[in-house]
């Protein structure tokens, strides 16, 4: 710091700073302020957090790769799960597993009375699931119950039939690639 053609440096320059800092303040309440939260700062240090509740998410979308963990035998039951895509290794405490393919539900019938899971759920490829959570989640485990429905295929357009026109060539493609001409 400089003041009047001299260098400070050290307390006496964090002090005569903050002095003038102080004296360019306005209203005796704004400086008594400052003053009180410099203090405050020279024992404690400086709270820089911010603490609010993470958003409630009823329903989320998670993908999870080859070989990631969904949950683990043991732990506390927090969600149910629906396997959109891809398929998850269920592994029982006795050893035994279950491959759970696309369309599959994972809920009340994976945890036991404690509400902790009784298998392990790992990725068997790369899945995309719904996790159903918080007051989605007591829905279902008292009122509601997930029920996997089977997909409906659409039906197939029908085929397409070329239009006769005399002396038109008419090109139709061919499984293969390569066009004929008819």
């Amino acid at each position: 710091m400089e003041m009047f053609g001299f260098h400070f440096g050290g307390f006496l320059a964090w002090w005569a700073w903050r002095t003038i800092y102080l004296a360019k303040l306005p209203g005796i309440t704004r400086k008594l302020r400052v003053m009180i939260d410099w203090t405050f700062e020279l024992f404690f240090p400086r709270d820089i957090s911010l603490v609010q509740p993470p958003p409630i998410d009823l329903l989320r979308w998670i993908h999870l790769e080859k070989g990631e963990v969904l949950f683990r035998s043991g732990d506390r039951m927090r969600a149910f799960f629906y396997i959109r895509h891809g398929s998850v290794t269920l592994t029982r405490a006795n050893g035994t597993q279950e491959i759970l393919p696309a369309g599959t539900i994972i809920d009340q019938s994976a945890h036991d009375e404690d509400g902790r899971w009784h298998c392990s759920a790992v990725a068997a490829e790369s899945i995309d699931a719904v996790v159903f959570r918080d007051r989605a989640l007591e829905l279902l485990k008292t009122d509601l119950q997930l029920v996997a429905r089977p997909r409906k295929l659409k039906p197939a357009a029908p085929p397409i039939t070329p239009k006769e026109t005399p002396g038109a060539t008419t090109v139709v493609a061919t499984p293969g690639g390569s066009a004929a001409s008819i």
